[in-house]
């Protein structure tokens, strides 16, 4: 079987319900993917696109559109690539907390271990980041 990638644009037809064609199709395919019917891999970098295009293009806020990601995310047949679904869950609870990037979020739950952000973004104070110094 096929790998399938989940693509921002389906995200953001389902999530902001633009009538027409993409929204039938975008919600047909969710259906599929809840039935588990349909596996598919999703890109922590299409998490982000989404997230920003939400918030920038749409203005939705944060408030009104989270929980459907999350609704969303914790379908099975929905396997994030480059980190594990759980940690997934941890980063979308530093958005909640904080009102910082979904990238800054990712950043430091990625770093939060062993690691340390290289960045001169303020946004990393808010969170008590570790920073590389040089």
């Amino acid at each position: 079987m096929n790998k399938l990638y989940l693509d921002t644009n389906v995200i953001l037809d389902f999530i902001v319900r633009q009538q027409g064609e993409n929204f039938i199709k975008a919600k047909k395919i969710f259906k599929q993917i809840e039935a588990e019917k349909t596996e598919v891999q999703l890109s922590i970098l299409v998490i982000n696109e989404a997230i920003w295009t939400i918030e920038r293009v749409y203005k939705i806020k944060r408030t009104e559109y989270l929980q459907g990601l999350i609704d969303l995310f914790s379908l099975k047949s929905i396997k994030t690539l480059e980190i594990k679904k759980k940690d997934l869950f941890a980063i979308f609870k530093i958005l909640w907390q904080k009102n910082v990037s979904f990238v800054d979020a990712y950043l430091f739950f990625l770093s939060q271990d062993q690691g340390q952000i290289i960045s001169f973004d303020k946004d990393f104070i808010k969170l008590n980041a570790k920073i590389y110094q040089p």
